[in-house]
């Protein structure tokens, strides 16, 4: 009876030790599911480059806060599919479309993390750097149309073969060249303002 008791005690602290290492292996899958910041980690990008914003529809009026009117702040932009090959990071570039010489910059970013896909308002990615816009300022330069004029305004998101870091000195036409010349592929996004 003693023995059949042991047995069984025996037995039973076998399932539990293998209860605990299936709960412990359970644990480790579901940190591997999560990145060192706590979050899960990101899904596999799918489908084609595509360029949005959540503070305007493509071909819609973009906000006077993203304006010469307004705050004067860059908008959020975020690109989500797979990126083309050879594409080691990111570059962003804002034009004026109606501006006459073209291209007219307003805002030109380099150096963005090849895991970055998004930007918050009024803010470059982390690790960036924002160039001079077409009237010399480093940073962003916003919508600001003559008045009674709508002007469009395309943002481009550009795949990166090779990094280019280029500093807030570097004017708008060469570090547009650098960006074309080291671009694998790119994806745009066009808005209107008016004053």
């Amino acid at each position: 009876m003693v023995g059949a008791t042991v047995r069984a005690m025996g037995r039973w602290g076998a399932r539990a030790r293998r209860a605990r290492v299936l709960a412990a292996v359970g644990c480790l899958a579901t940190l591997a599911a999560c990145t060192s910041t706590g979050g899960p980690t990101a899904k596999p990008e799918t489908g084609p480059l595509t360029l949005k914003s959540a503070a305007f529809a493509s071909q819609g009026l973009i906000p006077i806060n993203y304006s010469c009117a307004g705050a004067n702040i860059s908008p959020p932009l975020t690109w989500h599919g797979v990126a083309p090959a050879r594409t080691q990071g990111w570059a962003i570039v804002m034009r004026d479309l109606d501006v006459k010489p073209t291209p007219w910059v307003h805002w030109s970013v380099t150096g963005i993390p090849l895991e970055t896909r998004a930007t918050t308002s009024g803010q470059a990615p982390k690790g960036s750097v924002t160039n001079q816009a077409s009237n010399g300022t480093a940073g962003f330069v916003g919508a600001c149309p003559p008045s009674g004029k709508t002007h469009h305004y395309e943002f481009t998101v550009f795949a990166m073969s090779k990094p280019v870091n280029l500093g807030s000195s570097v004017k708008a036409p060469e570090a547009l060249a650098a960006i074309k010349g080291a671009s694998v592929g790119s994806v745009t996004l066009t808005g209107r303002f008016a004053r």
